[in-house]
Protein backbone atom coordinates (compact mmCIF):
# COMPACT_ATOMS: atom_id res chain seq x y z
CA UNK A 1 0.00 0.00 0.00
CA UNK A 2 1.14 3.58 -0.45
CA UNK A 3 3.58 4.26 2.33
CA UNK A 4 7.20 4.02 3.40
CA UNK A 5 9.12 0.88 4.44
CA UNK A 6 12.59 0.27 5.89
CA UNK A 7 13.63 -3.37 5.65
CA UNK A 8 16.67 -5.58 6.18
CA UNK A 9 18.07 -8.23 3.86
CA UNK A 10 18.16 -8.55 0.07
CA UNK A 11 15.15 -7.88 -2.15
CA UNK A 12 13.55 -5.71 0.55
CA UNK A 13 13.87 -8.53 3.14
CA UNK A 14 11.90 -8.32 6.39
CA UNK A 15 10.16 -4.97 7.01
CA UNK A 16 11.41 -3.33 10.22
CA UNK A 17 9.67 0.05 10.06
CA UNK A 18 6.47 0.75 8.14
CA UNK A 19 4.68 4.08 7.70
CA UNK A 20 1.31 3.69 5.99
CA UNK A 21 -0.37 6.40 3.96
CA UNK A 22 -2.90 6.63 6.83
CA UNK A 23 -0.09 7.88 9.08
CA UNK A 24 0.04 4.72 11.20
CA UNK A 25 3.60 3.66 12.05
CA UNK A 26 4.57 0.05 12.67
CA UNK A 27 7.78 -1.32 14.14
CA UNK A 28 7.95 -5.09 13.85
CA UNK A 29 4.56 -5.23 12.11
CA UNK A 30 3.60 -4.60 8.47
CA UNK A 31 -0.01 -3.53 9.04
CA UNK A 32 -0.03 -1.18 12.07
CA UNK A 33 -3.49 -0.88 13.59
CA UNK A 34 -2.84 2.35 15.48
CA UNK A 35 -0.86 5.57 15.33
CA UNK A 36 2.13 3.65 16.75
CA UNK A 37 2.06 -0.16 16.76
CA UNK A 38 5.06 -1.99 18.26
CA UNK A 39 5.44 -5.76 18.01
CA UNK A 40 8.33 -8.09 18.85
CA UNK A 41 8.80 -11.75 19.62
CA UNK A 42 12.12 -11.07 21.38
CA UNK A 43 11.87 -7.67 23.15
CA UNK A 44 9.28 -6.49 25.66
CA UNK A 45 10.62 -3.07 26.54
CA UNK A 46 10.63 0.52 25.27
CA UNK A 47 13.08 3.05 26.67
CA UNK A 48 12.77 6.82 27.04
CA UNK A 49 15.65 9.07 28.03
CA UNK A 50 17.68 12.19 27.31
CA UNK A 51 20.20 12.27 24.49
CA UNK A 52 23.72 12.73 25.80
CA UNK A 53 22.66 11.67 29.30
CA UNK A 54 24.25 9.05 31.49
CA UNK A 55 22.49 6.23 29.67
CA UNK A 56 19.67 6.15 32.24
CA UNK A 57 16.25 5.71 30.72
CA UNK A 58 12.69 5.27 31.87
CA UNK A 59 11.31 1.97 30.65
CA UNK A 60 7.96 0.58 29.66
CA UNK A 61 7.80 -3.22 29.94
CA UNK A 62 4.94 -5.59 29.16
CA UNK A 63 4.06 -9.26 29.25
CA UNK A 64 0.90 -11.15 28.31
CA UNK A 65 -1.21 -9.58 31.08
CA UNK A 66 0.55 -6.58 32.66
CA UNK A 67 2.26 -3.29 31.87
CA UNK A 68 5.10 -1.97 34.04
CA UNK A 69 6.50 1.58 34.04
CA UNK A 70 9.90 1.93 35.65
CA UNK A 71 11.63 5.16 36.60
CA UNK A 72 14.63 3.18 37.87
CA UNK A 73 16.45 2.03 34.74
CA UNK A 74 18.37 -0.74 36.46
CA UNK A 75 15.41 -2.15 38.35
CA UNK A 76 13.36 -3.95 35.72
CA UNK A 77 9.88 -5.08 36.75
CA UNK A 78 10.39 -5.46 40.49
CA UNK A 79 10.86 -1.79 41.35
CA UNK A 80 8.41 -0.32 38.87
CA UNK A 81 7.16 3.14 39.74
CA UNK A 82 3.66 2.40 38.40
CA UNK A 83 2.00 -0.95 37.79
CA UNK A 84 -1.20 -1.16 35.77
CA UNK A 85 -3.02 -4.44 35.34
CA UNK A 86 -5.11 -4.74 32.19
CA UNK A 87 -8.22 -6.23 33.81
CA UNK A 88 -9.07 -2.97 35.62
CA UNK A 89 -8.23 -4.29 39.08
CA UNK A 90 -5.99 -1.35 40.00
CA UNK A 91 -7.17 2.08 38.91
CA UNK A 92 -6.12 5.68 39.55
CA UNK A 93 -9.07 7.85 38.62
CA UNK A 94 -8.99 11.35 37.16
CA UNK A 95 -10.01 12.66 40.60
CA UNK A 96 -6.81 11.15 42.08
CA UNK A 97 -8.76 8.40 43.83
CA UNK A 98 -7.08 4.99 43.81
CA UNK A 99 -9.13 1.82 43.62
CA UNK A 100 -8.24 -1.83 43.89
CA UNK A 101 -11.00 -4.13 42.66
CA UNK A 102 -13.12 -1.21 41.44
CA UNK A 103 -13.10 0.99 38.35
CA UNK A 104 -14.95 3.79 40.18
CA UNK A 105 -13.19 4.53 43.49
CA UNK A 106 -15.33 6.89 45.60
CA UNK A 107 -12.68 7.69 48.21
CA UNK A 108 -8.98 8.57 48.08
CA UNK A 109 -8.28 4.84 48.62
CA UNK A 110 -10.95 2.21 47.91
CA UNK A 111 -10.57 -1.58 48.15
CA UNK A 112 -13.49 -3.69 46.92
CA UNK A 113 -13.73 -7.46 46.63
CA UNK A 114 -16.57 -9.96 46.58
CA UNK A 115 -15.29 -12.61 48.98
CA UNK A 116 -16.28 -14.41 52.16
CA UNK A 117 -12.78 -13.90 53.60
CA UNK A 118 -10.82 -10.83 54.64
CA UNK A 119 -10.04 -8.24 51.98
CA UNK A 120 -7.04 -6.71 53.68
CA UNK A 121 -4.26 -7.48 56.08
CA UNK A 122 -1.72 -5.02 57.42
CA UNK A 123 1.26 -6.79 58.88
CA UNK A 124 4.58 -5.35 60.02
CA UNK A 125 7.20 -8.10 59.80
CA UNK A 126 9.68 -6.23 62.02
CA UNK A 127 9.67 -7.69 65.55
CA UNK A 128 9.95 -4.15 66.98
CA UNK A 129 7.61 -2.63 64.41
CA UNK A 130 4.47 -0.73 65.19
CA UNK A 131 0.92 -1.02 63.86
CA UNK A 132 -1.34 1.44 62.07
CA UNK A 133 -1.84 5.15 62.70
CA UNK A 134 -5.22 6.61 61.79
CA UNK A 135 -5.36 10.36 62.11
CA UNK A 136 -8.39 12.60 61.54
CA UNK A 137 -9.41 15.99 62.89
CA UNK A 138 -8.13 17.15 66.27
CA UNK A 139 -8.80 16.21 69.88
CA UNK A 140 -11.25 19.07 70.42
CA UNK A 141 -13.82 17.89 67.89
CA UNK A 142 -15.76 14.68 67.23
CA UNK A 143 -14.35 13.75 63.83
CA UNK A 144 -14.68 10.10 62.87
CA UNK A 145 -11.15 8.64 63.03
CA UNK A 146 -12.18 5.00 62.62
CA UNK A 147 -15.52 3.44 61.78
CA UNK A 148 -16.96 -0.03 61.20
CA UNK A 149 -20.17 -0.20 59.16
CA UNK A 150 -22.49 -2.85 57.73
CA UNK A 151 -23.13 -3.45 54.02
CA UNK A 152 -25.42 -0.43 53.67
CA UNK A 153 -22.92 1.81 55.54
CA UNK A 154 -24.94 1.71 58.77
CA UNK A 155 -22.58 2.72 61.58
CA UNK A 156 -21.78 -0.17 63.93
CA UNK A 157 -18.73 1.12 65.79
CA UNK A 158 -16.99 4.52 65.72
CA UNK A 159 -13.88 5.90 67.38
CA UNK A 160 -13.81 9.69 67.27
CA UNK A 161 -10.70 11.86 67.18
CA UNK A 162 -11.45 13.06 70.73
CA UNK A 163 -11.20 9.46 71.96
CA UNK A 164 -14.91 8.79 72.49
CA UNK A 165 -16.29 5.48 71.26
CA UNK A 166 -19.82 4.79 70.11
CA UNK A 167 -22.08 4.35 67.10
Amino acid sequence: NNGFVISCGGNFGTPRLVVLDTGNVGIGITDPGGILDLRSSTANCMQFGYAGGTGAAHKLYWDSSKVYISADPGAGYGNSAIWLQVDNQCIMSLTSNVGIGTTTPSYPFSVCRDTTGLISRIYNTNANGEGVLIRAGNASCKTRAFQVASTNDTKRFTVNSDGTVGR
